[in-house]
């Protein structure tokens, strides 16, 4: 604190240097006095007046009886505080101040489960929208069946036997191959074995008996938190604020590394499983981005890029609904033609939640972005700018064109000529009085000598009367 109060002053003198006097006030001469003030005030949080004056003004606003002003804020405050502790006691469903309603989750189509005891149906969400029928082509279904089996944990004991199985009718078939296999019958294989097998419960047989190929379209879906929407529902309304199309999702590769993947929604689906439980899923349409040649990163920065021009080759259109993170693409401003397809993404927070942080982890705790070579502190020499400006302005002033020369002084020499000094100003002046001062005394002698004639006249002509 003593350091910055004694380079305080220092550095508006520079500034000084600078800007006009009409840029200070009273604001840039505070910062002189604000170093002791911290020193011999301490934190201002400790200090202020803020709060107390907020509870005057809530205070304030509980007297209903003037002539009892005191009476009046002290039931107010006890009917305050009783209410306050029996609603802690309330059902979810009343809503309190403590229990607000939520933005998300509420309202619409509930998805429904049935009791289902398998991982992939026990998340719950919100359809909204009327639904519109639609048949998913023997290609879709099938991809959406698959995805679904996949990431079921309950279904990985028969990947395995299907792995198992293949590598020992094609000893030399490849993770390529096997993909092809998986994707082409798996669907039907995991039926046939889910028959067969004993140890199979009703949930499960349910999920290999499929589903119909007659689905729903919703135009939005709440769940975990987020509100996505589809891409065309976002284009024909217009009255929307913010834009909820986003998508990402993360897996891991064959060798353990995390790979996301990034879509846009284009439509928002149900399925229904109706062999025994009423189970319903909801899927997202999506066109994804390639994650290897459309995307790029910098972890200094923590930027993600990605090319909305891009496309992912296979074909895994529909992701769960309850997997999908909410993310957000922004363009970039340059019209540059290197620039115009990418698209800077950026994930979107769960609504009344926050990002988990591991409280022993303090590796990044201070890290911020900094160039190599601006270790420490940071500081500006602000005369040899001050300087340099001045030197670079003063070059930029000079005329050193001979034609130019030529032509300033050829305008000094006009200016000159058409310009008369002070001096001759006022001779000129004087002369021009002089001058109206004789005319005015020859018209007076004119004048008095016309007077004479006519008084002669007259006598003549009176003595010829008489």
């Amino acid at each position: 604190m003593r350091e910055l109060e004694k380079e305080i002053p220092v550095l508006l003198c520079k500034l000084e240097k600078m800007f006009p006097p009409g840029f200070f006030n009273v604001m840039q001469h505070l910062m002189v006095h604000l170093p002791n003030e911290a020193r011999v005030g301490g934190p201002v949080a400790y200090r202020w007046m803020y709060v107390f004056e907020r509870a005057m003004h809530h205070l304030r606003l509980k007297v209903r009886n003037k002539a009892r002003v005191e009476g009046s804020i002290v039931e107010a405050c006890i009917v305050q505080e009783i209410t306050n502790c029996v609603s802690l006691y309330f059902s979810d469903h009343v809503r309190t101040i403590w229990k607000k309603n939520p933005r998300y989750n509420i309202g619409g189509t509930r998805v429904q489960n049935d009791g289902c005891t398998l991982d992939v149906f026990q998340y719950e969400g919100n359809l909204r929208g009327r639904g519109i029928a639609l048949d998913l082509t023997q290609q879709e279904l099938n991809a959406a069946r698959l995805y679904i089996l996949t990431n079921c944990s309950s279904v990985d004991r028969f990947r395995e036997a299907f792995t198992e199985e293949k590598y020992k009718e094609n000893p030399n078939l490849t993770a390529v191959g096997l993909d092809k296999l998986m994707t082409e019958e798996f669907v039907e294989w995991f039926k046939i074995a889910c028959k067969s097998n004993p140890d199979s419960d009703e949930d499960l047989w349910n999920l290999a008996n499929g589903c119909s190929s007659r689905v729903y379209s919703y135009n939005s879906y709440d769940v975990n938190g987020f509100r996505f929407r589809s891409e065309l529902y976002e284009k024909n309304c217009r009255r929307l604020k913010t834009v909820n199309t986003g998508v990402s999702l993360s897996s891991f590769t064959s060798d353990g590394e995390q790979l996301d993947y990034y879509s846009v929604i284009e439509d928002i689906i149900k399925l229904s499983f109706t062999a025994g439980k009423k189970l319903e899923m909801v899927l997202f349409r999506c066109r994804w981005f390639d994650p290897t040649k459309g995307m790029r990163s910098d972890a200094k920065l923590g930027l993600v890029e990605i090319n909305s021009c891009s496309r992912l080759k296979i074909f895994e259109l529909f992701p769960m609904a309850h997997q999908a993170t909410q993310a957000y693409y922004l363009k970039y401003a340059s019209p540059k033609r290197e620039l115009r397809d990418w698209r800077v993404m950026y994930k979107i927070q769960p609504r009344n939640s926050l990002r988990n942080l591991d409280e022993n982890d303090t590796s990044n705790a201070d890290d911020f972005f900094q160039e190599d070579g601006q270790q420490g502190s940071f500081s500006v020499d602000i005369d040899n700018f001050v300087d340099e400006f001045t030197m670079s302005r003063n070059r930029s002033d000079d005329v050193l064109d001979p034609a130019e020369i030529e032509m300033i002084e050829d305008q000094n020499n006009d200016e000159n000529d058409e310009e008369l000094p002070e001096e001759e100003l006022e001779d000129s002046n004087d002369e021009e009085e002089e001058e109206i001062e004789e005319e005015e005394g020859q018209e007076q002698r004119d004048g008095a000598e016309d007077d004479d004639d006519r008084i002669e006249n007259d006598s003549e002509y009176d003595d010829d009367d008489y």
